[in-house]
């Protein structure tokens, strides 16, 4: 026999419409999920360098992340809360907690170097287009890397929160969390 739907009770109605908020960057291959031994996981966090421990042959490239929490919602109004900062809340931003600074480095094979997924370069959208819906522009990950070290990081790749997929032990995906519509260029 088939089992009735289920339906939706008051308590379980969704809350008034809202401005939506700028999610973590949706990506198809990858869920988002917690520390695991099999198959990739995405972490978020500042991109704090890339190093090459090989003495510039890059046969041994590490990613160094300092690696955040990404709150949205009732869990960010709570942590700006216990901060005293609950005024600066809005509800269609993101906030990252990075209070632990804990800088963790992962791999960058030589021989499969990792995609850039940027929403904001080479080109930054039109005004009135930033936030949801931005076009994924994909960078090899040789220019991402001479942007930050041979232009002197002009375009401040350094320190901005990317969402990094990590399977085996190394880096496959480097892809930028856009800002929220509020910093709109």
């Amino acid at each position: 026999t088939a089992e009735p739907e289920a339906s939706v009770t008051a308590d379980e109605a969704t809350p008034a419409e809202q401005e939506p908020v700028t999610q973590p960057p949706a990506n198809d291959q990858t869920p988002d999920a917690g520390p695991s031994d099999e198959g990739p996981v995405r972490l978020f966090g500042q991109l704090k360098g890339i190093r090459d421990e090989s003495g510039g042959a890059w046969a041994e490239l590490y990613v160094d992340v300092d690696t955040a929490a990404f709150l949205t919602g009732q869990e960010a109004l709570d942590w700006l809360s216990s901060r005293g900062d609950a005024e600066f809340y809005n509800a269609n931003y993101w906030y990252a907690r990075n209070e632990e600074h804990s800088v963790g480095s992962y791999r960058i094979l030589s021989s499969d170097q990792p995609e850039v997924w940027m929403y904001t370069w080479p080109e930054v959208p039109a005004p009135g287009f930033y936030g949801p819906g931005m076009d994924r522009q994909v960078s090899a990950f040789g220019v991402f890397y001479d942007r930050i070290y041979m232009d002197e990081d002009s375009d401040r790749f350094l320190n901005r929160y990317y969402w990094f997929t990590v399977e085996n032990d190394h880096v496959t995906i480097i892809e930028e969390q856009p800002r929220d519509p509020y910093y709109e260029p």
